[in-house]
């Protein structure tokens, strides 16, 4: 499964998002600032779990 498709399967389960508002992300929606990898969902952005900002950077 694509890289892309699993880190939205996670978002979907870990925060509870609909399928929807994941499919609108933008690449500009995902940052690494400060050592943490940080998702727009919301005003503020929501830290990413360790694993799963793990799965993503390295992959």
């Amino acid at each position: 499964m694509p890289l892309q498709d699993r880190f939205a399967a996670l978002l979907v389960l870990l925060y509870a998002q609909p399928l929807t508002r994941i499919a609108r992300l933008g690449t500009d929606d995902v940052r690494h600032e400060d050592g943490e990898v940080l998702v727009r969902l919301g005003d503020p952005p929501s830290p990413v779990y360790l694993g799963l900002a793990a799965a993503v950077m390295f992959s």
